[in-house]
């Protein structure tokens, strides 16, 4: 799947990036420095990976393009990463504008174009 990204605005959370006109998020404990997925099995069935084809043009829309980039996961597929952290789509997320999971846990946050958390919890 190409990667296309966009800015949405949720009066709370501030901007956030979306892909497929759903938010992407953050996971605060994988780790940039190495980046790294930590995200697999049940977790990535609730938090589904952003996953892009290999050797395929990543488009980085309203992202700074040097900033999107990719990380290995352990099954051998290349995920999305924007500032070096990678981003993933969460379940209950429906329809644009949705941001269900804003602050879960403490850890999952919205991610803005610079790759740093969207603002509030929304939870």
């Amino acid at each position: 799947m190409p990667f296309s990204s966009a800015i949405a605005d949720n009066g709370a959370a501030g901007q956030y990036v979306t892909a497929a006109d759903r938010a992407l998020y953050r996971f605060d404990n994988a780790s940039a420095t190495p980046s790294r997925s930590n995200c697999a099995g049940d977790s990535a069935e609730t938090w589904p990976p952003l996953i892009a084809q290999r050797g395929r043009v990543a488009y980085a829309g309203a992202t700074r393009p040097r900033l999107v980039g990719f990380v290995e996961r352990a099954d051998g597929a290349c995920q999305i990463a924007i500032a070096e952290r990678p981003v993933y789509f969460f379940i209950e997320d429906r329809k644009a504008g949705d941001l269900p999971g804003q602050g879960i846990g403490g850890i999952w946050r919205a991610v803005t174009s610079t790759g740093v958390k969207a603002g509030a919890n929304l939870r």
